[in-house]
């Protein structure tokens, strides 16, 4: 971990444009940063690079929490 950083998981909602189900598909992922904004703007970047044809902007944060945790729901 790079210093001064902590970790986060971050919990955005996918754009309407590109959902199938707009509403209910979200996009989670562990980032690292300084506070909770950066966390958000390092996810919906990381977010952008993922899914094509994306502002990171329009990847709408639902949820920032402090630790990376895992979704139980899906396992």
């Amino acid at each position: 971990m790079k210093q001064d950083t902590k970790p986060y998981t971050v919990l955005l909602l996918y754009p309407d444009y590109i959902a199938s189900n707009y509403g209910q598909e979200t996009y989670s992922l562990w980032v690292e940063a300084i506070n909770p904004e950066g966390a958000v703007a390092e996810a919906q970047e990381e977010a952008c690079r993922d899914v094509s044809h994306t502002d990171a902007d329009d990847f709408y944060p639902l949820a920032v929490y402090e630790g990376w945790l895992n979704n139980l729901a899906l396992i």
